[in-house]
């Protein structure tokens, strides 16, 4: 993304988009930040734009205001931006969180994935297709690139799963999401798995949406990570 992508496009407000969202870009790099809030302020679907080029300025910005999504880069230090963002996940169990980067080691990814971020793209993605996103992951949808769900999907399957010390979400899972859930794990989309398991879309989304509520995550990523910590 650069000047000239974000002077070129004026995507249209889309219909599904809830109006006045206020945003904080939270990324080190501190002029893809400006260009991208630039971009983002031309929007009508976003109340205000604020920007933060450290953790602690993020940290500060969101104790004063009440941000409705976050776009963060946590790269290079993701150290740091990972004790950031486990501390407002868990404050701000609403806030809605969607990386912005290039970070490809698929270790560091998983860590950030599981503090229930809801999207991920990178940083070479259009206005448009950002807004996209964002419009997406609004609605609760959660998505991945394609460079990254191979690799996060094979090591997440392959870890070795942990003793199951209690009862755990999977015990409350009906028959039917089960499937859904094992449809997620094979890396199927949401329309793959209504044509593979003969459902509605409709009800795909609200079998998804029980299971990410019965595991206490907001993302199919963050689900199937669970799942596999209790021993699925």
């Amino acid at each position: 993304m650069n000047p000239a992508q974000v002077r070129a496009q004026r995507p249209l407000v889309t219909a599904q988009t809830t109006p006045g969202l206020r945003v904080l870009i939270a990324d080190d790099h501190r002029t893809f930040a400006e260009v991208l809030a630039a971009g983002l302020g031309m929007e009508r679907r976003f109340s205000a734009v604020d920007v933060a080029f450290s953790p602690s300025h993020a940290r500060s910005l969101l104790n004063v205001y009440r941000h409705d999504l976050l776009l963060l880069d946590p790269s290079p230090d993701v150290g740091m931006w990972l004790e950031l963002l486990r501390a407002v996940v868990a404050e701000r169990p609403t806030l809605i969180v969607v990386v912005v980067s290039e970070l490809e080691d698929v270790q560091q990814v998983i860590r950030v994935l599981a503090q229930d971020v809801r999207a991920w793209v990178s940083k070479d993605i259009s206005l448009d297709g950002l807004l996209r996103t964002i419009d997406e992951a609004v609605m609760g949808r959660t998505s991945l690139p394609t460079k990254l769900l191979g690799p996060v999907l094979k090591e997440l399957l392959g870890r070795p799963a942990k003793s199951q010390i209690k009862p755990s979400f999977i015990n409350e899972l009906t028959p039917r999401q089960l499937e859904v859930l094992q449809c997620l794990a094979d890396g199927m989309s949401r329309a793959q798995i209504a044509e593979h398991l003969l459902l509605s879309p409709h009800t795909v989304r609200t079998h998804v949406q029980e299971v990410l509520r019965k595991a206490g995550v907001h993302s199919t990523l963050a689900a199937l990570a669970r799942a596999r910590e209790v021993g699925y």
